[in-house]
């Protein structure tokens, strides 16, 4: 899946299932799909659950890291060993303080 696409699904869900004025996907499926189902693990219906986000996370790195409350969809490709920790680390340290200074 190429970077782009993936960004669309972020958007897509971010705008709750919405794409260019048209419901694509239910609100209800996305609200549900982004909330915690597990008090062992935080994890929606195929997204993990963060404080301030969802992600998606694919083989070799990809990933799809929605921040609603911020309107912004940030999306990896390339893997990294333990890439969870550095995508976090990469998004707060660098990717948001950039936009919100």
């Amino acid at each position: 899946m190429t970077p782009r696409a993936m960004a669309r699904i972020g958007l897509l869900c971010m705008k709750n299932g919405t794409w260019n004025e048209t419901q694509v996907v239910s609100a209800d499926w996305i609200e549900k799909s982004t909330t915690c189902h597990n008090e062992d693990v935080s994890y929606g219906y195929l997204w993990w659950i963060e404080p301030n986000c969802y992600v998606a996370s694919g083989i070799y790195g990809q990933s799809i890291y929605i921040y609603p409350d911020e309107r912004i969809v940030v999306v990896f490709t390339g893997e990294i060993l333990e890439f969870y920790e550095i995508y976090l680390y990469l998004i707060a340290n660098f990717i948001l303080k950039s936009v919100f200074q």
